[in-house]
């Protein structure tokens, strides 16, 4: 599985701030204290890894199919007009996503 390049520096930012609340901590065995910072730490750790995440799609190149360009569920579509770049009439197509679909 591959992550989204912009996810990195967040990454990053949960491991480094988990390790320093860690260190902080002190290293006198497994306090309370410590396991509830690990196990928020590590909830937020999958989380971002599961909002980042970017999984190797395969793609029909047949003309019948629209690829979406997100996960989620399609909730919306309807013939809009659409003023500031088109300027005509345009098919919308609305996703919801929930925190678990891949954005």
């Amino acid at each position: 599985m591959k992550f989204h390049k912009e996810g990195i520096p967040t990454l990053l930012l949960v491991l480094i701030l988990w390790t320093i609340v860690h260190l902080a901590l002190g290293s006198g065995g497994m306090t309370i204290v410590r396991l509830l910072a690990d196990l928020v730490f590590g909830f937020l750790l999958i989380v971002v890894l599961q909002f980042f995440r970017n999984p190797i799609r395969n793609f029909s190149s047949d003309d019948q199919y629209i690829i979406a360009p997100a996960d989620g569920k399609v909730v919306v579509i309807e013939n809009v007009f659409e003023p500031e770049v088109l300027k005509k009439e345009c098919k919308q197509i609305s996703i919801f996503m929930s925190p678990i679909n891949v954005h």
